[in-house]
């Protein structure tokens, strides 16, 4: 057993098949807290690096019908159209919503028929999806998506403590075998590598960050508002 998963391979040949376990009905919700959460636009290379130790990408944000493919690229080429987007489009479709682990028993399928899986969380794993902000009388409103609202890449997401099987409470810092936190601890310490806080001038440092790669004056949404940023150049 490794961080809390059964060993499972460290890549896929075949990218369409469906490698987590399958339950005959749902076990009910994970109950997790204590989320970290850290939201950023970044790079399509960016990008790449904070995902690179994650084994398995699932979509969770809807059913699976069909072929569907678990792998790190499957995301990447979202995230590369969601990037492609915001050059050009006053609205960006969201990017859905991912979670990453390092062994594929943090997810477990249900046949819901009709050839369709739901895909469910059995384990903690980082989750990834879109982010958006709005103005609304000199502040900034996270997770506001709407008409004015202002796509600005991902938020990840993690939870430090969560309620196992057994109905033990478990939390990632006292806990070796806590499972995917040697991956999240990683993935969070390259996002703030690799990126760094956004201010507007007149408001408050902006509860998200911008990657060091990312060229901002492709961002169309952005470029329409009265906002003046200014990047600090560290933490």
């Amino acid at each position: 057993m490794k961080n809390g998963c059964l060993a499972t391979p460290k890549a896929m040949d075949d990218k369409t098949f469906f490698p987590f376990p399958m339950k005959s009905k749902a076990a009910g919700p994970l109950l997790a807290s204590k989320y970290l959460k850290i939201a950023a636009l970044l790079s399509l290379e960016e990008m790449e690096e904070v995902v690179s130790g994650g084994v398995f990408f699932a979509d969770i944000s809807s059913l699976i019908v069909g072929k569907a493919r678990f792998d790190k690229a499957a995301l990447l080429e979202k995230y590369a159209f969601y990037l492609s987007q915001l050059k050009v489009r006053d609205k960006v479709e969201t990017l859905g919503c991912y979670a990453i682990s390092d062994c594929a028993e943090a997810f477990y399928g249900i046949d819901v028929g009709k050839g369709r899986i739901k895909l469910c969380s059995h384990k903690p794993s980082i989750q990834v999806r879109s982010f958006a902000f709005a103005v609304c009388e000199k502040q900034l409103i996270s997770h506001a998506f709407g008409k004015k609202s202002v796509a600005f890449g991902v938020e990840f997401s993690f939870p430090r403590v969560y309620q196992d099987a057994s109905g033990e409470i478990q939390d990632a810092v006292k806990v070796e075998t806590y499972p995917n936190y040697p991956l999240a601890r990683n993935m969070f310490r390259l996002l703030r590598a690799l990126s760094l806080p956004v201010r507007f001038e007149g408001y408050k440092t902006a509860p998200f960050r911008l990657g060091k790669g990312y060229n901002l004056r492709e961002h169309k949404q952005l470029s329409m508002l009265p906002l003046t940023l200014s990047v600090a150049k560290s933490d």
